[in-house]
């Protein structure tokens, strides 16, 4: 724009002092090729039909007036170009952007194609569907109109008729509609209920395998409730003390892999979890809100 702007300035000012420039038809951006109108388009077409047309009666007169407009608006506009911040062109930059469209035709095709999603089925708004059953009305009452009066009488009588019948299978489909709302209302409600109750039942029982090998807090009450008793006691109050802290001590508890039976596929070894335990245990001790966080749990157990 830097390299056109004053150009067509230039141009401008020289219409001003000769108007009988503009019928020789020279163009202010004949310097510049990548501005020419190709071949078979609208603009060389227009521009053809101008030269094949006579000069018009007092058109010596009438350029100046307007070329003087058009020098006025266009400093304006351009003034950035001219004399202001972007008038020093950068020819490297220019070479950057040659390929940039010197029209707006290809943002006016993406608006357009946009626009043809929201006018056309299915993508279109709720706006243009109304519009659209609102012309599909019309066009049938225009249908209507232009039949014979017989023919009117009759398709209104058929109508009436069948009014009734609408408006019972309305009703009838509104009834199905709130059942099965209910139904679902329902099943929903009676899915968080048994939800529930599994969740009570496995804290219950998760409670009752607890009492019996006791809760651990520490690294070392873990290794003498461990020590001397049998390998499948040993591994039962294990799976206890970690279901516990799974669910009730440490529900958040990071890695979650920790509080697992099974990891990816591979199933924990005794030794696993025995090792797990005491990274729970370590790790939730170490935690200033372990405290606070174990209270209630242990009350209502």
């Amino acid at each position: 724009m830097s390299l056109y702007a004053p150009a067509l300035i230039n141009y401008l000012k020289q219409l001003v002092n000769d108007p009988m420039l503009l019928f020789t038809f020279n163009s202010p951006f004949d310097a510049f090729p990548s501005a020419a109108p190709k071949e078979n388009s609208k603009a060389m077409a227009l521009f053809e039909s101008l030269k094949q047309r006579p000069i018009p009666v007092c058109g010596s007169e009438l350029v100046p007036m307007v070329a003087k407009n058009l020098l006025e608006y266009f400093e304006k506009q351009l003034h950035p170009f001219i004399t202001g911040i972007y008038a020093s062109p950068d020819i490297a930059l220019e070479k950057e952007t040659a390929g940039a469209p010197l029209t707006n035709m290809p943002c006016e095709a993406g608006f357009g194609f946009i626009d043809h999603l929201f006018t056309t089925k299915p993508n279109m708004t709720t706006y243009n569907r109304s519009a659209l059953m609102v012309a599909a009305k019309n066009k049938l009452f225009e249908y209507i109109v232009k039949l014979p009066e017989e023919k009117q009488q009759e398709m209104y009588a058929k109508a009436c008729s069948n009014k009734n019948l609408s408006a019972k299978l309305a009703a009838e489909k509104s009834q199905q509609i709130h059942r099965e709302n209910v139904e679902k209302i329902e099943k929903q409600a009676l899915s968080q209920a048994n939800d529930k109750q599994k969740k009570e039942a496995q804290r219950k029982k998760i409670a009752v395998d607890l009492r019996e090998c006791g809760f651990w807090l520490t690294v070392e009450e873990m290794d003498q409730a461990l020590l001397n008793i049998p390998r499948t006691a040993a591994l039962k109050n294990v799976k206890a003390n970690i279901r516990f802290r799974k669910a009730v001590w440490t529900p958040k508890f990071e890695p979650k892999n920790l509080l697992q039976f099974t990891y990816q596929k591979h199933t924990y070894t005794y030794e696993e979890l025995v090792c797990n335990l005491k990274a729970v245990i370590v790790a939730d001790y170490s935690r200033p809100e372990s405290d606070t966080d174990s209270a209630p749990d242990s009350e209502e157990d």
